[in-house]
């Protein structure tokens, strides 16, 4: 694989990304409705406590520990 290959990998995982968390908010009941959210990633709830943080969270604790590994991978 050569580097334009490679590039066009990266900005279509980028794409994929960006789409599947525009879906889900598209889903997403609203943030000031409280109710069970479903992760992007898995079928799991994302954890309460979760949401409380962050209202706008996409992904459960370990998909979202995930997702930042395989970014601080795809960085390197």
């Amino acid at each position: 694989m050569d580097d334009a290959d490679r590039a066009q990998h990266v900005s279509d995982q980028i794409v994929e990304r960006i789409m599947a968390q525009a879906r889900a908010l598209n889903a997403a009941p609203p943030v000031d409705r409280p109710g069970p959210r479903i992760c992007i990633d898995c079928p799991d709830h994302i954890e309460a406590a979760r949401l409380a943080a962050n209202p706008g969270a996409l992904r459960c604790t370990p998909c979202q520990a995930e997702a930042e590994a395989a970014r601080r991978g795809a960085a390197a």
